[in-house]
């Protein structure tokens, strides 16, 4: 899009800013594949090449909106909620203060050997060095290896927090969690 004050990069930033629900479909001439890359980027959840077939336009579509529809559907969810449960206090945490919306990211491989321990540990690293609170989960309670990966030895894990669910405070919270030495928490999984 060749528009006066932004080109089709920046609107899609910007409508996918603005609407997070809504989905788009980037159509260009643009064949390079650092366009296509920054139009992933920017939040366009397609990119068709001109000229665009009406019948691959039509599946795109469809294809795109069905797959965007759990992103819709938590949305209104949340928009549906009473307010004085999104803003609720926490009570068995003790934490005081609001309770604030934060981010889950799930780093999942069906199979074993893809790198996922490297992914979510660089991930979890990467987000930590800009400033942004993380707390790396290994919920493989089969073959988590972020401990191995991260050198840490846990008296603690996973499965001990599961089993005091009902009793969490604060003080046992942080003693099941690791810090690696760079300061990265981390809640192991069973070793």
């Amino acid at each position: 899009i060749n528009m006066p004050d932004m080109d089709g990069i920046q609107a899609t930033n910007e409508i996918t800013k603005s609407v997070p629900t809504t989905a788009v479909i980037m159509m260009s001439v643009q064949t390079e594949t650092d366009y296509m890359r920054k139009a992933m980027q920017a939040g366009a959840r397609y990119f068709l090449l001109k000229p665009v077939d009406p019948d691959e336009l039509y599946g795109t579509i469809r294809t795109v909106y069905k797959n965007h529809e759990p992103i819709r559907r938590q949305q209104r969810a949340l928009m549906e909620m009473p307010l004085e449960i999104a803003t609720r206090k926490p009570s068995a945490a003790g934490l005081g203060g609001e309770v604030r919306a934060g981010n889950i990211l799930v780093v999942y491989s069906p199979s074993g050997g893809s790198g996922c321990t490297t992914i979510a540990t660089n991930l979890a690293s990467g987000l930590m060095r800009r400033g942004i609170k993380v707390l790396l989960i290994d919920a493989d309670l089969q073959f988590g290896d972020v401990g191995v990966f991260l050198k840490l030895q846990a008296q603690s894990t996973l499965v001990d927090l599961v089993d005091k669910v009902e009793d969490l405070d604060v003080e046992f919270f942080d003693s099941v969690v690791s810090t690696h030495d760079s300061g990265l928490k981390v809640l192991l999984g069973p070793q």
